[in-house]
């Protein structure tokens, strides 16, 4: 049977996937559903974040949109205008209709819970920690003492990851991290590499990447255990998936936009590029007027804050709406987009200024050369990924 597929809510957040040769072709059909007063009705995909012409009309009605099709992707949204009750009413409707609904763990946590049912345990922390641990459980079992992760991990610390790895972060959300990220690891598998994928949005799930692990962002652990505990679920994937590279996207930004736009202060960051530590780092900007000594500023930040090396600085073509920093009072990034021929412009005028690489995320060319320059720069101190 054919597939198809319809993507609900339709926005920036997932022209990414759309632009992925390879997801395309699974389904014969993909459908694309903006929510109402979008102003991205009869539009092209592309339009959404002036990236270049996709070739997918968008729709705006929902009821029209999913006749006819099999699967349906919800979207995680940032629009504080609708209400979450309608979104979890359309996943209602999805499963009514017998349609195979694909979300993030979030998502249908929430959706969970509007329903008042129980929600299984994301992450069965103990059965991986077990799994890369298989021999120390098995002596504890034997002598007859329980098996105790906290102590474990309290009493080893930082396991090595042994693979190479290239961190993604951004200076802040919407930067562009995801493209990157999926710019990279298809074309690296395209190559010949093995790649694990930790990927800063649950969209990487899609692609045979792996989410952040949900108990980073929850009260259950203390910010110690939740870096010992992303140490080893880093390793168990290098250990179960023996990759030639790993790729790790971190949600959010390094820093805070502003006083009243704080994110998480770049606390994720921090930690986890702490529980594994980059051999190189990819850092994603907003587009703005910077002053000459920017780029060498922030590649001594992330040296001496991330203890790596800043190989690439990726310009997006988003640009953060300052007069609309001053005066709004939500946690949320206010931006506007900019023609690629401004990131261009930017990237002329500053590359002589610094060593590290300066790329326009809208750039294909730009794009193309990141995982053949990431692939030199690592051959130097990893062998193991020369073939």
């Amino acid at each position: 049977m054919s597939k198809s597929l319809l993507i609900y809510p339709y926005s920036s957040e997932t022209s990414d996937i759309l632009r992925n040769k390879s997801f395309r072709e699974r389904y014969e059909v993909i459908h694309l559903c903006a929510f109402p007063g979008s102003g991205l009705e009869r539009k092209d995909a592309g339009d959404v974040d002036r990236g270049g012409h996709i070739g997918i009309m968008v729709e705006e009605d929902y009821d029209i949109a999913i006749k006819d099709i099999t699967d349906v992707l919800f979207s995680d949204y940032q629009n504080v205008k609708v209400k979450k009750e309608d979104i979890f009413e359309k996943i209602d409707k999805a499963y009514n209709l017998s349609k195979n609904v694909i979300m993030s763990k979030q998502l249908r946590k929430q959706y969970s819970n509007w329903k008042k049912e129980d929600v299984e345990e994301e992450y069965p922390i103990l059965r991986w920690l077990k799994a890369i641990d298989k021999e120390k459980v098995e002596k504890l079992n034997g002598l007859g003492e329980m098996f105790d992760y906290k102590k474990l991990v309290f009493n080893e610390g930082i396991v090595e990851i042994s693979t190479p790895l290239v961190g993604v972060v951004g200076t802040a959300q919407h930067t562009g991290k995801f493209h990157i990220q999926l710019q990279m690891v298809t074309e690296l598998r395209r190559i010949g590499y093995k790649v694990s994928w930790i990927g800063s949005n649950w969209l990487c799930e899609l692609f045979g990447g792996h989410e952040i692990p949900s108990f980073m962002t929850e009260t259950n652990y203390n910010e110690t255990e939740k870096i010992l505990l992303l140490n080893r679920y880093v390793k168990y994937i290098e250990t179960l998936e023996q990759p030639d590279i790993m790729i790790m996207g971190v949600p959010g930004g390094i820093m805070p936009c502003s006083k009243n736009i704080t994110g998480d202060f770049g606390m994720l960051a921090y930690e986890m590029c702490q529980a594994a530590i980059p051999d190189l780092m990819i850092l994603s900007v907003f587009f703005d007027e910077y002053q000459s000594n920017f780029f060498e500023e922030i590649k001594n930040c992330i040296k001496y804050r991330y203890s790596t090396k800043l190989s690439i600085v990726s310009i997006c073509n988003r640009r953060i709406d300052w007069d609309e920093v001053k005066v709004i009072n939500r946690n949320i990034v206010p931006y506007f987009t900019v023609g690629s021929h401004l990131v261009d412009t930017l990237i002329e005028k500053n590359k002589s200024q610094t060593n590290i690489e300066l790329i326009n995320l809208r750039n294909s060319a730009d794009m193309n050369s990141i995982s053949q320059n990431i692939i030199e720069e690592l051959e130097d101190d990893h062998e193991c990924i020369i073939f």
